[in-house]
């Protein structure tokens, strides 16, 4: 039995070593993880204090990653990114979009976020961010590129343009109808002829009427040299005929103008009012003067008329100003 003990006790005597051996690399390893967990603890919580760690975990920072996430087409989480109602593709930012531009601050409003970061309530960062996201705000992004570059006279230039049009436009104070009808005058020449002065327009011709003392009075449309003489309000020309045996005394009613349009003109109050343009005649063989009115003039000869002639009147109408 002796014997047998102790064989078992000899070879037990190598099986303690090796676990003594095995219990103190299992108890290296335990203290190796705790170092590397301390050392992993630490390295977290400096990082915490970087720049970019403190940057991003701002309110305003976050703002505009959220309004970015809430343009995506995956399917979020609501507490992560808030959610647009069911069935709307694209938010409207135009509604209440006046009161909502009013009431900007700077610093931007921040929004408000739990301690896991997900969004309580957005900031105006967010609204901003999202906006970016829509084709046309993109397209008019792509629009001030310039494919060559630029040099820096010309990034003066475009500083300067744009600023002017914004200090232009801060102090008119006009309300969208008429910011509307600006740009709408500012364009439409380039796709219509419609803002053609109606007095200046040859499709637009003044008429002759109440010939007296005359055997005729007719516009001259062609030149000598087969000009095309259109006659317009602002400008025509007429054949006087005396037919008669006898010559026409001076302040005779010759004949009645009417204009294609009448001359009207807008007061600063933004009312209309009835005008009387300048209306200068001349003629090649005797003199002619005109009484006039808003809708036309009375054409009267101030020197004598003799028998037979015939005579041209060259007859210019100005208004002085701009008329409707």
């Amino acid at each position: 039995m002796e014997e047998i003990l102790g064989a078992m006790a000899g070879a037990l005597v190598p099986v303690a070593v090796q676990w003594s051996r095995y219990d103190d690399q299992t108890q290296q390893r335990v203290r190796t993880t705790k170092y590397d967990l301390r050392d992993l603890k630490d390295a977290w919580q400096e990082s915490q204090g970087w720049g970019s760690a403190v940057r991003g975990r701002l309110p305003i920072v976050m703002d505009w990653g959220t309004g970015l996430a809430m343009a995506t087409a995956q399917t979020a989480t609501p507490q992560a990114i808030p959610s647009l109602p069911p069935g709307q593709l694209r938010p409207n930012l135009c509604q209440g979009a006046e009161a909502f531009v009013s009431a900007m601050l700077y610093p931007p409003r921040a929004g408000v976020y739990d301690a896991r970061h997900n969004v309580q309530q957005l900031g105006e960062l967010s609204t901003t961010a999202l906006a970016m996201t829509f084709e046309e705000v993109r397209a008019a992004i792509h629009g001030l590129i310039l494919c060559n570059g630029s040099t820096a006279a010309q990034r003066v230039a475009i500083y300067r343009s744009v600023n002017a049009l914004v200090e232009t436009v801060a102090a008119l104070g006009l309300t969208k109808a008429q910011f509307a009808e600006a740009w709408a005058k500012v364009f439409t020449p380039i796709v219509t002829a419609a803002t053609i002065d109606p007095h200046r327009d040859p499709s637009k011709s003044p008429t002759i009427s109440n010939i007296q003392n005359v055997s005729g009075v007719t516009f001259i449309s062609t030149g000598s040299n087969g000009e095309i003489n259109p006659q317009t309000d602002n400008a025509h020309r007429l054949q006087v005929q005396n037919g008669g045996m006898a010559f026409v005394p001076p302040y005779s009613p010759i004949c009645q103008i009417s204009f294609a349009t009448p001359y009207s003109y807008r007061r600063p109050d933004g009312t209309t009012a009835p005008m009387v343009p300048v209306i200068q005649p001349h003629g090649s063989r005797a003199q002619f003067y005109a009484v006039g009115t808003s809708t036309g003039y009375d054409l009267y000869n101030s020197t004598n008329i003799g028998a037979g002639e015939i005579m041209t009147v060259l007859v210019i109408v100005e208004p002085g100003v701009n008329t409707l």
